[in-house]
C-alpha cells in the first residue's frame, strides 16, 4: 500500500510493541540516572581528594619553608663561628695557614696550657704545683686540655715553666 507516493510502508505499531518500547526507554533512563549519580559521586570524591591534596601541598610547603629558614639560620651560625675560628687562628702566634684544623686546635690547646701555667707562676702558686696535679684538673678542665697538663708533668716542663720563666 502506497500513500502519497511514499515508497515505503509505515511500520505498524501494536500496543505490545509500544509498551515494550516504553519499558525499555524507562529502563534506559533509570540506567542513565544511576550512571549520572555514580559519576556525581566519583566527581565529588575526586573533588574532595583534590582539596585534600591541596591542603597537604600547602602544609608540606609550610614545613619546607620552615626547614629552609632553619637552614639559613644554621648557615648564619656556622659562618659566624667559622669567621671567629679564622680570626682566632690569625691571633695564634706561629700558626701556618696550611696546617689542618686539628693541628691548629692542638697548637691552640698547648698555647692555652702555657698561658695558664704562666698565670699560675705569676700568682705564686708554686705550692699548688707541688701538690697532686689532680687537684688542678677539676677547676681548669674547661679551659685547658688535661692531657696536655699530664704531658707537661711527665716531661717535667711544668716545673720549668713555673720556676724558669
Amino acid at each position: 500500500m502506497r500513500r502519497n507516493n511514499y515508497p515505503y510502508q509505515p511500520l505498524t505499531q501494536t500496543s505490545t510493541d509500544s509498551s515494550r518500547v516504553a519499558v525499555s526507554q524507562d529502563a534506559l533512563e533509570e540506567e542513565n540516572e544511576r550512571s549520572a549519580e555514580e559519576l556525581k559521586q566519583k566527581i565529588g570524591a575526586l573533588k574532595s581528594l583534590t582539596i585534600d591534596i591541596g591542603h597537604e601541598v600547602r602544609y608540606q610547603d609550610k614545613l619546607l619553608r620552615g626547614i629552609d629558614d632553619d637552614m639559613d639560620r644554621t648557615h648564619g651560625f656556622l659562618s659566624n663561628t667559622m669567621g671567629r675560628v679564622v680570626r682566632l687562628e690569625e691571633k695564634i702566634p706561629g700558626a701556618n695557614p696550611g696546617e689542618d684544623l686539628a693541628k691548629k686546635f692542638q697548637k691552640s690547646k698547648e698555647i692555652n696550657t702555657k698561658l695558664l701555667m704562666n698565670s699560675l707562676r705569676k700568682e705564686k702558686a708554686v705550692d699548688l704545683a707541688q701538690r697532686n696535679i689532680t687537684e688542678v684538673k677539676v677547676p681548669l678542665a674547661s679551659a685547658i686540655d688535661v692531657n696536655a697538663l699530664n704531658t707537661y708533668t711527665q716531661n717535667q716542663k711544668f716545673s720549668k715553666i713555673l720556676f724558669n720563666n
